[in-house]
């Protein structure tokens, strides 16, 4: 009996430390499967509403359509919340596509509403980083870019969306040549006005040191 104790001791002592090290809130499963409806769900939704209907209709099994009636309006429901409500998690990936156009149309409105008061790019803060999305995408020649790969995680008031990016530059400008490969992570923060961009970090620059881009990141009135 008390091997058994010292065990459950042991074990209890175990779950505790997992427990502190994981996060506290993972973004629950509601929202990815309700909120963000992947499409195979809702395929899979319309497929058993549909084969319901086409049965209880050769049976003239009136509970069986309705059931596939009730199971297709169902669908719909699912599929309308998922388009009118955006969780935090879709917010920081169309706040980050937006982040990328912005550098490409030099049109810094279209993340300023998002940024946070003490956003970050290496030495740069807010008001610099909106100048910085014009000048600095005409100081490297940038002619467009597409993200094409995003990772996202997701804990209580946190979010980080790792992304690389394909961007097209002039040749003549700047970096030197066409095409660029680079991956960036940013951070959004959940605040008192919702969720806002904190932290814009360059990981991986085409190859080269990161270091070398402060040179493209000017301050106003530099």
């Amino acid at each position: 009996m008390c091997a058994l104790s010292g065990a459950t001791i042991q074990i209890a002592a175990a779950l505790s430390v997992l427990s502190d090290a994981l996060p506290q809130k993972v973004e629950p499963m509601i929202d990815r499967y309700l909120f963000e409806t992947p499409w195979w769900l809702l395929a899979v939704i319309a497929a058993a509403a549909i084969a319901l209907l086409i049965s209880g209709n050769r049976r003239q099994n009136r509970r069986r359509m309705l059931a596939g009636l009730l199971v297709l309006l169902a669908g719909v429901a699912i599929w309308l919340i998922s388009y009118i409500v955006e969780t935090p998690r879709e917010h920081a990936i169309r706040g980050t596509r937006e982040l990328v156009q912005a550098a490409v149309d030099r049109n810094p409105a279209l993340i300023q509403n998002d940024l946070h008061p003490h956003a970050a790019l290496m030495h740069l803060g807010r008001e610099d980083i909106l100048y910085t999305l014009k000048t600095g995408s005409d100081a490297v020649g940038l002619r467009g870019a597409r993200i094409t790969g995003m990772e996202t995680d997701v804990t209580d008031s946190l979010i980080t969306v790792r992304f690389r990016v394909m961007s097209d530059h002039d040749p003549a400008v700047g970096v030197g040549y066409g095409t660029y490969l680079s991956t960036w992570e940013v951070n959004w923060l959940e605040t008192d006005q919702g969720w806002l961009l904190k932290d814009i970090v360059p990981i991986e620059l085409g190859g080269q040191q990161v270091g070398h881009i402060t040179r493209y990141l000017h301050r106003r009135g530099e």
